[in-house]
């Protein structure tokens, strides 16, 4: 079964194992492997007791009861031990969940523990504090903050792999002004996706503790942005819509944005239409006399395709009305909010203490009853 699984790229789930001792589970460890991930569900003793007679329907438990109770208990905390200390300078993560809580919350904690949510931050030039703002919030409130520009640049500093590859990319790369601009910006959008999520996954799995819910992301994506300033230019940049596949393939789900901004960013598509200007294609005159029957052929031929293609008429783009997007979403806003449910769009306006009002935020993604915790929500804060 393992092997067919392991060919599958499947994971192996094993609800406890049926074994003695410790000396057992480490021989069954060391011939199948060390695992990713240690659940490990702690239960008081007295707990576990008062299970057992709810689920015999008695007041007391027997001696030989108690004496099987404490016996598995011991057990448990020594199987806990042993994988801890096991998971000691390994790729093992160990996780200890208090399971005196409900069914619902025990799933909703290894939920949260093997995918994070992702909290994405925009914000324009003139909040140039709001990053240090962010980052001690998220210190405060338990969440994994990534400047994402800044972990860019710190890899070609240390000169290591990664950065490497960076460096790579930008020698080899013919660029305008603008573009290497922002490329020496450690824009992450002007850089190819698999790279900056590769970086991201590789920091992630160093930096995040196991129990932070939320990771902040910061500066990325952006390539809406460099849209906006450039013009409908697609060189280089990814469209929104790969960026956010890109993050909830590789990183997690996206479960909120907190935008800071000046003017307010429309979910709603506003296309412009416009029709093709028609032009008369212009016949070639030929002198008198000279290819009368091939053009007499041609004709005919012309009618005859006619007669036998009435059903699949001659498509003319002058006939129809453009947009310059084809219809499409055109801005970061509109992909988030037209590819997924996001019932909660608030715009706040905000005269002053930013920091008061990214704390409320945060503390509300983070809190389990809060609408923003369950469900998506694109915040803009105004200033």
């Amino acid at each position: 079964v393992m092997l067919e699984s392991q060919a599958a790229g499947s994971k192996l789930i094993f609800d406890s194992l049926p074994l003695a001792s410790i000396d057992e589970v480490r021989e069954v460890i060391d011939t199948l492997g060390s695992p990713s991930e240690v659940f490990y569900l702690n239960i008081p003793l007295e707990t576990v007791e008062q299970k057992i007679m709810l689920k015999e329907e008695i007041e007391e438990l027997s001696e030989e009861q108690k004496e099987e109770a404490a016996k598995g208990f011991e057990f448990t905390q020594a199987l806990a031990q042993y994988f801890e200390e096991r998971a000691q300078g390994t790729m093992t993560n160990m996780y200890e969940l208090d399971a005196r809580t409900s069914l619902a919350s025990i799933r909703e904690d290894i939920e949260y523990l093997l995918v994070p949510r992702i909290v994405l931050t925009r914000f324009i030039s003139e909040a140039k504090d709001a990053a240090n703002v962010i980052a001690n919030l998220a210190v405060k409130h338990d969440a994994l903050f990534i400047d994402v520009p800044q972990v860019l640049r710190g890899h070609v500093l240390q000169d290591d792999q990664l950065g490497r590859e960076i460096i790579e990319f930008k020698n080899r790369q013919i660029l305008t002004p603008e573009q290497l601009e922002e490329v020496n910006a450690y824009n992450p959008s002007a850089f190819p996706q698999l790279l900056v999520l590769n970086i991201l996954k590789a920091y992630i799995k160093a930096n995040r503790h196991p129990y932070q819910k939320f990771i902040i992301l910061n500066g990325y994506p952006q390539s809406d942005w460099w849209r906006n300033k450039q013009g409908n230019s697609t060189l280089l940049f990814p469209r929104p819509i790969d960026e956010i596949n890109g993050i909830e393939n590789n990183l997690g789900p996206i479960r909120s944005v907190i935008s800071i901004t000046h003017d307010l960013e429309e979910f709603e598509q506003q296309f412009e239409y416009f029709e093709l200007e028609k032009v008369e294609e212009e016949k070639p005159v030929k002198p008198d006399g000279e290819g009368e029957e091939g053009e007499e052929a041609e004709e005919a031929g012309a009618e005859e395709g006619q007669e036998g293609d009435e059903a699949k008429p001659k498509f003319i783009k002058e006939d129809y009305k453009w947009s310059d997007t084809n219809g499409n979403p055109a801005t970061f806003p509109q992909y988030f909010k037209n590819y997924r449910p996001c019932p909660h769009t608030p715009v706040i306006d905000i005269q002053s203490d930013l920091e008061k009002q990214l704390d409320i935020l945060i503390e509300q993604i983070n809190t389990g009853d809060h609408p923003y915790h369950n469900e998506n929500s694109y915040v803009q804060l105004r200033i």
